[in-house]
């Protein structure tokens, strides 16, 4: 057992006057891939999810003909029910984030507030929703920022006028280091 000790620390540290010979010499080398070969992929890649795309479109397009043929237009009838009104459930919640952003926008929230306030209120009308807007315009007043351009009306302010003693100092100074740049 007190060999292994032995053992473990001797090949983490050397004895004294040896030398560790054994130096990492592995580079490692990074392989890029070409853009050429990386488009080539990427673009076959897009061939393959578009044809999968139009073989579930045929492969439903039949299921639905066979169905139709079948006499079960009953079935069909209830998936188109139901498409539609996820697409309408879709198109609601798209319409109420627009309005909820909209309102909020109105209320003063701006840039990463407005981001916040927006996860934070929730409705399913837009009765609902301002209502909470109102709530929240109350709880967290937006913060409205001076223009710092209102006091001096856009314009830069003029420079400390100069009196005659440091310009005509700093005419002698330029007279002094131009002769001394002409040695």
């Amino acid at each position: 057992m007190s060999e292994e000790v032995k053992t473990e620390t001797t090949v983490g540290n050397p004895p004294d006057g040896a030398k560790n010979t054994e130096e990492p010499t592995q580079e490692q080398t990074t392989q890029t891939v070409p853009y050429d070969r990386f488009k080539e992929i990427n673009d076959a890649k897009k061939a393959k999810e578009t044809e999968l795309e139009q073989l579930k479109a045929q492969i439903a397009a039949k299921e639905a003909k066979e169905a139709e043929e079948a006499g079960q237009f009953k079935a069909l009838w209830e998936q188109e029910k139901t498409a539609r009104e996820a697409a309408e459930q879709a198109q609601k919640r798209i319409q109420l984030d627009f309005f909820k952003e909209a309102e909020l926008a109105k209320a003063g929230y701006t840039g990463e507030r407005l981001a916040t306030v927006k996860a934070l209120v929730t409705g399913d009308t837009e009765e609902a929703l301002t209502a909470q807007i109102t709530s929240f315009k109350e709880m967290f007043p937006p913060v409205h920022y001076a223009d710092p351009s209102v006091n001096n009306g856009g314009q830069r302010p003029t420079p400390p006028a100069t009196n005659d003693a440091e310009e005509k100092a700093r005419e002698v100074a330029r007279k002094i280091f131009k002769r001394k740049g002409a040695r």
